[in-house]
């Protein structure tokens, strides 16, 4: 199996992103059904990613990469605690080698904070792979499948995409704590990196913010926190940067 990266997309819009999703969706879906996209096609599917991404407050994505290529996503948005996956797409020469659990795993990690349900409209070739990741669907022969966010993810450390109210009320209590209020002007700008750590109760303690395309970071713990926690959100960070 290829050594494969998997990585969030904070923006989606820089250069490049769209271009690739839209490059892979075209190969996978020729690859599975030999359909064939036409430049009408990728226009309204470029369209839509846009306005998707313009006006939704949490729109996520994540990429995986072999080495900088990417060669897989999934990408989608939450609302009202519900979660959408619009896409996801491998590159044929990487199809069966669980790229799409991976990247699937990821999303459904990072909306357990945000979402309680998670939805999507499968294409045939896809529905046994939704059904073995326990996706149900919400009627006999229906291709609409959901999939309720059972428990919150523990001791670990997500990106996170957007701002709802219990992580604007955390960042607000932890950059006070720390009496850096800048960082928190910083995080309600739309778009950047941001990865949170949860505790044992799965209540944020600390964060790492940066710029993806300039030197440094800031990382806040909640006061008296083992420092070997914001040492794992600068790695985080660190690595993310140096992936990307």
């Amino acid at each position: 199996m290829k050594d494969i990266t998997i990585l969030p997309i904070f923006n989606q819009s820089v250069p490049g992103v769209w271009d690739d999703f839209l490059n892979i969706r075209k190969n996978a879906m020729h690859e599975v059904y030999n359909y064939k996209t036409t430049p009408e096609n990728d226009i309204s599917t470029l369209k839509e990613l846009k306005k998707d991404f313009t006006y939704c407050g949490y729109n996520f994505a994540f990429g995986a990469y072999d080495k900088k290529n990417m060669i897989g996503f999934i990408q989608g948005n939450c609302v009202h605690k519900k979660a959408i996956i619009k896409n996801l797409y491998v590159l044929p020469d990487y199809m069966r080698q669980k790229v799409g659990f991976r990247l699937l795993n990821q999303a459904e990690k990072a909306l357990g904070l945000n979402a309680t349900s998670i939805e999507l409209v499968s294409l045939a070739y896809a529905q046994k792979f939704y059904e073995n990741n326990s996706f149900k669907p919400t009627s006999a022969g229906s291709n609409h499948y959901i999939k309720f966010v059972e428990g919150k993810v523990k001791c670990d450390i997500l990106p996170m995409f957007g701002l709802s109210d219990a992580l604007r009320y955390a960042y607000s209590k932890i950059t006070e704590e720390n009496k850096d209020t800048d960082a928190l002007s910083y995080l309600r700008k739309a778009h950047v990196p941001v990865f949170v750590y949860l505790d044992i109760k799965a209540k944020v303690q600390g964060f790492v913010i940066g710029n993806e395309y300039a030197d440094g970071c800031k990382a806040f713990v909640v006061p008296g926190q083992p420092r070997l926690i914001k040492d794992r959100l600068l790695r985080e960070f660190n690595f993310y940067k140096s992936s990307r």
